[in-house]
């Protein structure tokens, strides 16, 4: 699995890439959005949340229950947020890069989105420079994409405007030497591919059954990200959880 990651500067190509990649067969589950949100520009910045029991707990926004309710990426677009990150200002967000952000159980924002992106096989340099395209006013598509349709995700991204990290970087006055070295990614700078390190790693069990009594294997992230689309689905088991 990998994490297929592109920034762009308008929201417009962000969206119209996430409908792109639906149109190709990518699970709307699949795909995550993060965008600056000064200003309140694509959702309210008010910290107004609905948490329930059921969903373990953390806090998850109205729009976002709306948007699991139509299902799709136009129900995941509708689902956009608002919420404030410490060092980066007001963001707005959907799906399951979001609810890796807002953490399990905690119903507070947690670890940034650099945090966030590590977390699913992001270096950290590389992460650095997304969350500062986002600070400065970009768009952030985080696509889960199997290893042999990684290549058509990206290739999806690029073709809808996703800018080169690499010149970007050294605009934002870092130094391009902290950049892993170019041999080792086997794609452009435009958009990059990661290991999905958390499908590498032994998930954190956090209770629950599935609805044969079978015991819910959901981690901490599948949990947060079902929360916030509407998945009802233990992606380990493959049985409906309750």
């Amino acid at each position: 699995m990998k994490t297929v990651v592109g920034l762009f500067d308008d929201m417009a190509q962000a969206k119209k890439a996430a409908l792109d990649l639906e149109s190709a067969g990518v699970p709307h589950n699949d795909i995550s959005i993060v965008a600056n949100n000064e200003g309140g520009r694509y959702a309210p910045v008010d910290s107004d949340t609905t948490s329930t029991a059921d969903d373990g707990g953390h806090a998850i926004g109205h729009d976002a229950l709306v948007g699991a309710e139509i299902g799709g990426v136009a129900g995941l677009l509708m689902a956009i947020t608002g919420f404030a990150i410490p060092g980066l200002g007001w963001i707005a967000g959907a799906g399951w890069l979001m609810a890796t952000i807002l953490g399990a159980g905690t119903g507070a924002v947690i670890g940034g989105l650099v945090g966030a992106l590590t977390h699913v096989g992001v270096p950290e340099a590389d992460a650095a420079h997304y969350n500062e395209g986002v600070r400065r006013g970009g768009t952030l598509l985080a696509v889960k994409a199997r290893d042999d349709e990684a290549q058509r995700v990206a290739q999806i991204l690029g073709d809808d405007g996703a800018v080169n990290i690499d010149e970007r970087a050294a605009q934002y006055d870092e130094p391009v030497s902290t950049l892993p070295a170019p041999s080792t990614y086997d794609q452009p700078s435009r958009v990059r591919m990661y290991d999905h390190a958390h499908d590498n790693m032994p998930g954190i069990q956090t209770g629950g059954r599935d609805i044969d009594g079978t015991p819910d294997t959901r981690g901490i992230s599948e949990k947060a990200a079902d929360a916030v689309t509407g998945d009802r689905i233990d992606d380990k088991t493959g049985k409906p959880v309750v």
